[in-house]
């Protein structure tokens, strides 16, 4: 996956997530990831967050998801223990 926004942005992420899905909404039931590019490093595990789905024609158009980071380094230092959306 590629980071669209914020000071990770252009960065790749690699991460494991579990769901538990009702309809178009879901919970997290564990997460854990890394993002990196040049300069920072951000990774977090936890198990809250939500996730819901934008639906447009039968298909999903969107989603969106939030919940917690637990660490940062270098210029990603600042995002520990902020919320990632």
């Amino acid at each position: 996956m590629r980071t669209n926004s914020g000071p990770l942005s252009g960065g790749g992420e690699t991460h494991t997530v579990i769901w538990e899905w009702d309809g178009t909404n879901a919970v997290m039931v564990s997460i854990n990831g890394v993002v990196r590019k040049p300069g920072a490093i951000a990774v977090y595990q936890n198990s809250e967050g939500k996730i819901a789905l934008t639906m447009a024609d039968g298909k999903v158009a969107d989603c969106v998801g939030t919940g917690p980071l637990a660490d940062g380094f270098g210029s990603a230092a600042s995002l520990a223990g902020k919320s990632f959306t």
